[in-house]
């Protein structure tokens, strides 16, 4: 992602070093037609997850071990 700092829920979250960080906003990825990311590292399940949820990420590039964890913590985790 950017600069924005968001929850498992996809929702903005504050963080101390906010601010500090060159990059992107959520809004400005939202103009962007096709955002892709790469995510490799399965202990950044959750950050993937918050990420997928916000709605910015049109592709994602993973292994299948670290999408079956993805997909299991979304289950588990699932407003509702």
């Amino acid at each position: 992602m950017g600069y924005d700092f968001i929850d498992i829920h996809g929702q903005p979250a504050v963080n101390t070093i906010q601010g500090r960080v060159i990059g992107l906003t959520v809004q400005e990825l939202f103009r962007i037609p096709d955002v892709v990311a790469i995510a490799s590292e399965n202990t950044k399940a959750a950050a993937t997850l918050g990420a997928l949820r916000s709605g910015v990420i049109n592709t994602l590039a993973t292994t299948v071990t670290n999408a079956h964890t993805i997909l299991a913590l979304d289950d588990a985790t699932r407003k509702g």
